[in-house]
């Protein structure tokens, strides 16, 4: 009796799992047409390399010089975020972090108003995705 069951025991397991088949794979079959659109939207996106979102503004000046003094102590006391400028004469402008969300500029710019009170959040149509990863504070 105990023969038996132990060679149950050792011959339907193997039978069962023997008879498993691997998985099935699937196969996309696209139209020539849907395969054009896709590299079309592909070029595109690659050629987009330009992002719009939000910077905190910490200065805007017309004195050059006013300006790299704020810029080399900002990059002091806040070494991993992100810092730009602008120049739009006549003005010199200092711009902080980069978001595709308002409300996470708007948490940078709480985080920097003991250092600049007139900070302010702004608008900005050029920023790169690469800025995007670099913005903790």
């Amino acid at each position: 009796m105990y023969r038996i069951f132990f060679f149950l025991c050792a011959l339907v397991p193997s039978w069962v799992f023997g008879q498993t088949q691997p998985p099935a794979r699937v196969q996309f079959i696209e139209s020539a047409d849907v395969q054009q659109a896709m590299q079309t939207y592909i070029a595109s996106n690659r050629a987009t390399s330009l992002i719009k979102g939000w910077r905190v503004q910490v200065l805007s000046t017309t004195d050059r010089d006013r300006l790299d003094q704020v810029r080399n102590a900002f990059r002091a006391q806040y070494p991993n975020l992100v810092l730009t400028s602008v120049h739009n004469r006549p003005y010199y402008m200092l711009r902080a972090g980069a978001f595709t969300d308002k409300l996470d500029a708007y948490r940078l710019q709480q985080f920097l108003r003991s250092s600049y009170p007139s900070s302010y959040l702004v608008q900005d149509d050029e920023i790169e995705p690469q800025q995007l990863l670099g913005t903790e504070y």
